[in-house]
């Protein structure tokens, strides 16, 4: 009598989804900034260039450029990527924007302080 075979259907993982966001900003609003616009020409054409290398690895990219990439609009993106994402899936993402500049440095003495007189 010839043995039985079943065949088990392999399971084939699912593959890991991946997603990616983008963020380009030439300029910020200096009302936010204490007047400060940092402008720089590059930020765009990065993030641009981030969400063309994402895409060819089979990403879907999402693009938020200087004017387009508001507060809301930001944490929409990340939002929706957040819902669409599992575990084991991927986030690649790029934040190009201008360097906050740094703050002013504290004052120094020029003089040792005061001394104090004797206490009673």
């Amino acid at each position: 009598m010839a043995k039985k075979t079943t065949k088990t259907a392999a399971k084939t993982p699912a593959r890991a989804r991946a997603l990616s966001i983008h963020i380009g900003l030439n300029a910020v609003s200096p009302a936010h900034y204490e007047g400060w616009s940092g402008e720089l020409a590059a930020c765009e054409f990065d993030a641009r260039d981030m969400a063309a290398i994402a895409k060819t690895a089979g990403m879907k990219p999402t693009i938020l450029l200087t004017k387009n990439a508001t507060r809301n609009k930001v944490l929409t993106a990340i939002r929706a990527a957040a819902k669409q994402l599992k575990a084991g899936d991927f986030l690649f993402g790029e934040d190009d924007k201008p360097p906050i500049p740094p703050p002013e440095p504290p004052p120094r003495f020029v003089s040792a302080p005061p001394a104090t007189q004797g206490r009673e």
